[in-house]
């Protein structure tokens, strides 16, 4: 399920990549939702979006959607532990309110298939995302 991709020795790699045996890591499979981009640009490979992902200065890009059809190239501030981590708090609040089981997960990471779809995250990161 998992495939790591993308040597960070390149020399496009960013100095955070420096040191770590590979850049992105493959989820086969499955999709981050639309809803969720933050950006969205045409590439011409897999590979040239992982770079725009790697080279994005607006927001901290953590994992990417490459369409391999059509070529989109999907950018997100989120990948799976973001989600997750987004989850649990807001089931702390919920369930501070509400004091029951009836918790309305929202699924957000999701099955490809069938779409021609590459999901990607970014293992140049800085930060990781805390629980309080």
């Amino acid at each position: 399920m998992f495939q790591c991709l993308f040597p960070s020795t390149g020399h496009r790699a960013k100095s955070s990549c420096l040191g770590r045996s590979w850049s992105f890591e493959r989820v086969m499979g499955f999709k981050m939702k639309e809803s969720l981009m933050k950006s969205k640009r045409l590439a011409t490979s897999r590979v040239n979006c992982m770079e725009y992902c790697l080279e994005e200065t607006s927001f901290e890009c953590r994992s990417i959607t490459f369409n391999r059809l059509t070529g989109d190239c999907m950018l997100f501030d989120l990948d799976r532990q973001g989600i997750s981590t987004g989850h649990v708090l807001k089931r702390r609040l919920f369930m501070k309110k509400k004091r029951n089981s009836d918790w309305p997960f929202d699924q957000n990471f999701i099955p490809a298939d069938p779409e021609p779809l590459d999901y990607f995250e970014n293992n140049c990161v800085r930060g990781a995302y805390f629980v309080l």
